[in-house]
């Protein structure tokens, strides 16, 4: 382990101890970082790595600086509320990391799913973890997010908070130039300040819905369509 991945397990302590954090947020974190624990030895066995977090701050990356796995319930929420009969087909996971969520979404109806991760060593994870799945890897890219040319491709993105709020506006603007004249429909895990949220109104993507986790308000769930029809307030 990387002296940068001690320093996010302490600072997941000190977000553990912080008396301003809920203790039910505490006992629920408390209670993924044992099962995490579990994950990864059972991953090592199968030759797998979803679960091991990874801090991208030494690689000086253009990330939000850390990669972790997104709760298999935060996704099941995701997943099922995807509206499959508006013809949402194609999905995309930007900053798919190790490929957790582009390997969940496999199990779903989807026509093609794909990522792009902008970290070599993730990017690498990320086909490894798919090929021992014997899940298609051919819609893997490694790149930076913001330069991405085939946003056409697909009309349901993905984000857990992978950039910052420069690279997220850049991006943003990919996305919307590739899809003027049809719907599509982005869900991002904790956009949790108001620059993103400015990139979204910037880029004209309207908040449809706030799903909230219920057990950690940072894997509360935003999502933001093209079409505003049934756009409600950011309050």
């Amino acid at each position: 382990m990387r002296k940068s991945e001690y320093k996010m397990f302490v600072n997941y302590i000190r977000r553990f101890i912080n008396p301003q954090i809920p203790i039910s947020q505490k006992i629920h974190a408390f209670g993924r970082y044992l099962i995490m624990g579990c994950q990864v030895v059972g991953e090592r066995i199968r030759g797998l790595d979803y679960t091991m977090i990874y801090s991208t701050v030494e690689d000086n990356q253009k990330s939000n600086g850390s990669y972790t796995k997104t709760p298999i319930r935060v996704l099941k929420k995701i997943f099922e509320d995807i509206p499959f009969e508006e013809g949402a087909k194609n999905f995309i996971d930007i900053g798919c990391g190790k490929g957790y969520v582009v390997t969940i979404a496999s199990k779903y109806r989807f026509e093609r799913i794909g990522g792009v991760e902008y970290n070599q060593h993730l990017y690498e994870v990320c086909c490894n973890n798919l090929k021992k799945n014997k899940i298609r890897e051919e819609y893997i890219y490694h790149g930076n997010a913001a330069e991405f040319a085939h946003y056409r491709d697909y009309n349901i993105f993905f984000f857990n908070n992978p950039v910052g709020a420069a690279i997220l506006l850049e991006t943003l603007k990919k996305i919307q130039s590739a899809h003027k004249n049809d719907r599509i429909y982005i869900y991002y895990i904790n956009v949790n300040n108001d620059e993103k949220r400015k990139a979204f109104d910037e880029c004209g993507f309207h908040l449809l819905k706030y799903m909230k986790d219920g057990k950690e308000s940072y894997f509360d769930i935003w999502v933001f369509s093209n079409i505003d029809e049934k756009a409600v307030s950011y309050e």
